[in-house]
C-alpha cells in the first residue's frame, strides 16, 4: 500500500503517493479527512517515470469524496500501472477547510 497526508489540502494540490518499482494494478483507493464536516475530493494519476510533474492518466472512474468517516472506491479508468510510474494525488475541491487528508492506494 502506498499512502500519503496532505496537511491543510488545497485546490490543485498535487503531491506523490509513491513510485511503483514494477507493474501493478490497483485494487483500492481509501481517503479520510480530518473533521466531521470536511471533505477533499481527489483523484489518482499515473505519471510516467521521468515525467512526474506532467499530467498524468486518472486511475479513478471519478473522483472520489473523502470525509471523516472515510470511503473507498474500486471503480477504475486506469488500474494497471506501468512499472516505475509515479502515483499523484490530484486535489479538485476541498469543504470546510480540512487539516488533512489522508490517501491510500492498495496495488497488487
Amino acid at each position: 500500500m502506498y499512502s500519503l497526508r496532505i496537511q491543510n489540502p488545497a485546490v490543485g494540490d498535487a503531491f506523490m503517493v509513491g513510485q511503483v518499482p514494477r507493474a501493478c494494478t490497483v485494487t483500492k483507493v481509501l481517503g479520510e479527512t480530518s473533521h466531521t464536516t470536511t471533505t477533499c475530493t481527489f483523484n489518482v494519476e499515473e505519471r510516467a517515470f521521468g515525467s512526474r510533474p506532467a499530467t498524468g492518466t486518472d486511475v479513478l472512474t471519478s473522483d472520489l469524496a473523502a470525509d471523516f468517516g472515510g470511503e473507498t472506491s474500486t471503480t477504475f479508468s486506469n488500474s494497471r500501472i506501468a512499472a516505475e510510474a509515479y502515483l499523484v494525488a490530484t486535489v479538485s475541491a476541498v469543504a470546510n477547510a480540512p487539516a488533512f487528508v489522508s490517501i491510500g492506494v492498495i496495488c497488487e
